[in-house]
């Protein structure tokens, strides 16, 4: 079963670096370096002006190290097929989930080591210690998602104590309340919570029947999670679009008129507005643009975090025209080849113009500054212009080439 898993991994590995080449393009990573530098400079501000000692940080650190334990998820690997071909194997399903409990460390491990280094400044501040206590105050938060790991191992069985997800998050922020006003104690804390669990695994694994559809089922939900955040940038074929009906918007159809060209608007505007794929993303990108300008006073960096989010806004919402592509009756349409572009377009213009006034008002809020953000609003609907009839009538060009 050790040998199984890591074939499995393997493979799964190979799979989501053919996805990440994807997620890392120039784009993303010019959006990540503005997003990490103005929350950074932000929260180096807000360091600086905080009172010496600051005893409410101790409680804040606290909860942020909470927050921190619930990221990072068992990643078994299960597949459907699985609850049929490993049934005879189930008493060597223990050696499985350790390996897989091993290859789930690397992303727990990672998340805890840069959190916790990302709040030892405040940890300092509200305690007058040294940076010193930033390894004992990790080992500490280690050894709880190491503890979070085998709880989760145990919840994949039948039977479990459904008390035990209450008890672990109640004791864990007991032990983050102690570690954060004695640290040495925390971690004595978190060695005997993380040893209680791993016995009760052992305990579970050989005693209990392994409840197969549950696990299948959790594995699924991890891994949709993942293919959701990856098609925000690419197509994923394990994607399944959801449609909803959404009358409260039924108005926008009803504005739109019915001729000829208009038709594609009609079509394009029903996709947008009943799937969550591209109202989502525009939903998402708002809502980290508007965040983002909103808690920033310097004018050229709000400026350029809002050209950014208006460009990934509409480079990623181009696929769009091709989304009815698969339809064979809209080949024999008597309507001309631009009036689809022309609708395209609209829509694009329309979704960025709200997005823009969004932004623009984040940023009046942010420099509180009237005249500053009526600067940004017609750079960002210059830059829309520019995109829309210049960048995107060349990007459906070579799309069709």
């Amino acid at each position: 079963m050790k040998t199984f898993y890591q074939e499995r991994h393997k493979r799964h590995q190979t799979q989501m670096m053919k996805y990440l080449k994807f997620v890392f393009n120039d784009h993303f990573v010019i959006m990540a370096f503005f997003l990490v530098g103005g929350i950074g400079l932000y929260y180096s501000n807000l360091i600086k002006s905080l009172p010496h000692p600051f005893p409410q940080g101790r409680w804040i650190v606290a909860v942020i190290c909470l927050l921190l334990l619930s990221v990072g998820k068992l990643a078994t690997l299960l597949k459907e097929a699985d609850q049929i071909f490993l049934l005879p194997k189930e008493s060597q399903l223990a050696t499985y989930l350790q390996q897989a409990i091993g290859s789930s460390r690397l992303l727990a491990y990672g998340v805890q080591i840069v959190g916790v280094a990302a709040v030892m400044p405040l940890f300092v501040i509200a305690t007058n210690q040294s940076f010193k206590m930033y390894f004992i105050l990790l080992f500490m938060m280690l050894l709880l998602k190491e503890a979070s790991l085998w709880l989760q191992a145990i919840q994949l069985y039948q039977n479990y104590p459904r008390w035990l997800l209450l008890f672990y998050w109640g004791l864990s922020a007991v032990t983050i309340v102690i570690g954060v006003f004695q640290p040495l104690i925390g971690l004595i804390v978190a060695v005997v919570v993380v040893s209680c669990l791993v016995l009760l695994y052992r305990r579970y694994s050989y005693s209990h029947l392994f409840n197969w559809q549950d696990a299948i089922k959790r594995e699924d939900n991890r891994l949709m999670r993942i293919y959701k955040f990856i098609n925000l940038f690419t197509d994923v074929p394990e994607v399944k679009m959801t449609v909803k009906r959404r009358r409260y918007l039924d108005w926008v159809f009803q504005s739109i008129t019915k001729d000829q060209r208009h038709t594609y608007d009609y079509l394009f505007w029903r996709h947008y507005i009943r799937s969550n794929e591209y109202s989502g993303l525009t939903l998402r990108l708002v809502i980290i643009g508007v965040l983002i300008v909103l808690f920033n006073d310097n004018f050229y960096l709000s400026l350029v975090i809002a050209l950014l989010f208006v460009y990934l806004l509409i480079f990623q919402m181009i696929p769009l025209a091709q989304q009815f592509s698969y339809m064979v009756l809209q080949h024999l349409y008597p309507i001309d080849s631009t009036v689809k572009q022309k609708s395209l377009q609209r829509l694009l213009f329309a979704v960025g113009s709200v997005m823009n006034v969004c932004l623009a008002t984040a940023s009046a809020l942010g420099m509180h500054s009237f005249i500053g953000s009526v600067v940004i609003v017609v750079i960002l609907f210059v830059e829309l212009s520019i995109l829309i009839y210049v960048y995107v009538p060349r990007r459906l060009r070579k799309i069709e080439a």
